[in-house]
């Protein structure tokens, strides 16, 4: 039975999507084009996310951004996933043993959304900011999480998204795709030389629940300088070590850790 849409519901979440792919702040003008609304409509939904504190409306430069209710319901569905505040020692020891950034993402509607991050202690370090939303055959934690999905549900996404080309190195072709996933399935990890942004280096592996399905990705991430193929080796163990732990924490009972 085909369910009918409120229209206005519809307009206000394209509002909060919108803003979760945008690492700065945005204007009511701009806004309003990238979700393809008149310049009042997109306005007034505007007013009405920042009274319940969705948005977050700059007094000086009156520009948005996601308000502090996202972040509480992100926190909120992350407990729901067993993925609470007990994952982040895991995740301060990864970024303490690597010295890089770590990071926790899931996949949402065949793309990453970063959940989590601990940042390296370094000044140059990856600043991928939570909420942030990045297409998912693009980067190693994408891959990681695409890579154990059931093949129907992979198929789907291949086929509703372009596989943009961000940089040379990035995956565009679905035939090379599929081959990349499924040695990643044999590998138990997945990596990313500098397909999503140049001269940045990333490995990253899944995470499963009690029922054997993936529900998040975990990734060590670094400039390509510092993240030389020793220190990534390193970097690939300490996480599969760590993510056998937290996914046993969650049920998991697998045989190929």
């Amino acid at each position: 039975m085909r369910v009918s849409l409120v229209s206005s519901v519809d307009r206000a979440l394209s509002i909060l999507d919108a803003l979760s792919v945008q690492r700065e702040e945005i204007g009511l003008s701009e806004l309003a084009k990238i979700v393809g609304l008149p310049k009042a409509t997109t306005y007034r939904l505007a007013a009405t996310l920042e009274r319940h504190h969705y948005l977050r409306r700059d007094p000086v430069s009156t520009r948005y951004r996601l308000g502090l209710r996202v972040v509480a319901l992100g926190g909120l569905a992350l407990s729901h996933l067993g993925l609470g505040d007990h994952i982040l020692p895991h995740m301060q020891g990864l970024a303490q043993l690597c010295g890089e950034s770590v990071i926790l993402a899931i996949l949402d509607r065949g793309e990453v959304t970063y959940v989590r991050r601990v940042r390296s202690a370094s000044p140059l370090a990856m600043d991928l900011p939570v909420g942030l939303r990045s297409p998912a055959h693009a980067t190693a934690l994408g891959k990681a999480m695409l890579a154990y999905l059931p093949e129907a549900e992979v198929e789907s996404i291949i086929a509703s998204r372009e596989l943009v080309r961000l940089t040379a190195r990035t995956i565009t072709d679905p035939v090379a795709l599929r081959a990349q996933l499924a040695a990643i399935r044999e590998l138990g990890y997945a990596v990313d030389d500098g397909e999503f942004g140049e001269g940045v280096r990333c490995v990253a592996v899944p995470i499963f629940d009690r029922r054997k399905s993936v529900i998040a990705g975990l990734a060590v991430s670094g400039p390509s300088f510092r993240l030389t193929d020793e220190k990534l080796a390193q970097a690939r163990d300490q996480l599969l070590c760590t993510a056998s732990q937290v996914s046993s924490m969650l049920g998991y009972r697998g045989d190929d850790w």
